[in-house]
């Protein structure tokens, strides 16, 4: 499909072609339209062209069969609504996916504990603490004394 669009462009002179304003449609008007999801973009497309087939007669195409495929047309259609492509988004770095991952809450509650964890593997207890207190031989005999 791309090599018979570059096989167009190659056959024809592009100071021939003559841009005219024959669709009753703009470029912005169709890019509202795919802008707008759901039951309002249905209700914006009969509103604003008259449901799909006024779309169709401003657009000089069919629903069926879609474009005639004459080369000038085609060119024509690209020279005023552009590529029918959709751009490539630039992939996110590392730091980016870092950062969108710690606004998770749940994340966030987890790297908490995991540093109290590791503040509290470097605790000592002393002599004075209450587990060693029970573990005192002298308080192993008095407590089994009772």
């Amino acid at each position: 499909m791309i090599e018979h669009s570059k096989m167009i462009d190659k056959n024809i002179n592009p100071n021939r072609i003559v841009i005219t304003g024959e669709f009753d449609v703009s470029r912005q008007d169709l890019e509202l339209l795919m802008q707008t999801h759901n039951q309002d973009g249905i209700k914006e497309l009969n509103e604003t062209f008259g449901g799909l087939h006024g779309l169709q007669k401003e657009l000089q195409t069919n629903l069926i069969t879609g474009l005639t495929g004459d080369p000038l047309d085609l060119l024509n259609r690209k020279k005023i609504f552009g590529r029918n492509e959709i751009p490539k988004k630039s992939a996110k770095s590392f730091f980016r996916l870092m950062f969108e991952a710690l606004q998770d809450v749940t994340l966030i509650i987890l790297v908490i504990c995991s540093m109290i964890s590791f503040g509290l593997a470097f605790y000592h207890s002393d002599h004075h603490s209450f587990e060693y207190e029970l573990t005192k031989p002298s308080n192993l005999q008095s407590i089994r004394r009772k």
